[in-house]
């Protein structure tokens, strides 16, 4: 049975198998690609876990990177950076990847990482992915790591990144010419 309306322009129509026939909107791919970068070299403390504050990332320019952000993307708190919380545009499943850069001048081989947290009632946190970016005596080292967030409500599923070390004198690298110490976040689809 055809619908009584004419749908919305870009709706297809879908069968239940029973005979009726519906306008639905189609499957759009990837509606949301988004990506940050430290912009300020961070001081890593000692022998703690401590939230990456916000307040140090922002979105490359596109002048010369060929970045160019597709749909929404991530905001975060700007009342509240030092909290670090990450929200998202919508609901959906994401691909969240860090990548970081270490620096640790002393060449000692104690161990740095970086954790991906989610909380699904916006105040637990738990760790998704552990990032790991030391551990061999080295100047620098990089890594990278993935999560994915099946985000239903979008007041109540959020992210943060929390680093440790163990060591005295690391930092995360950064600067605003390209990124060293970043995140990329893309929406896979419907949750």
């Amino acid at each position: 049975r055809l619908p009584t309306s004419d749908g919305s322009s870009g709706q297809v129509l879908q069968t239940d198998g029973s005979g009726n026939l519906s306008w639905v909107t189609p499957n759009q791919g990837i509606t949301m690609i988004d990506h940050w970068r430290l912009d300020t070299t961070y001081d890593i403390p000692t022998n703690s876990t401590t939230i990456i504050s916000t307040a140090d990332w922002v979105r490359p320019n596109g002048s010369n990177d060929g970045f160019a952000q597709l749909g929404t993307g991530m905001s975060v708190d700007s009342s509240n950076h030092a909290a670090g919380i990450w929200t998202f545009p919508s609901t959906g499943f994401y691909l969240v990847g860090f990548g970081g850069m270490l620096q640790n001048p002393d060449n000692d081989g104690y161990e740095v990482f970086v954790r991906l947290e989610a909380t699904e009632n916006n105040s637990t946190f738990g760790e998704q992915t552990r990032v790991y970016l030391s551990g061999e005596r080295s100047n620098y080292m990089t890594s990278f790591g993935q999560a994915i967030y099946d985000v239903t409500d979008t007041s109540q599923v959020k992210m943060r990144l929390r680093v440790y070390s163990a060591s005295s004198g690391s930092d995360l690298k950064a600067t605003s010419i390209r990124s060293e110490t970043y995140i990329t976040v893309i929406r896979l689809g419907d949750t």
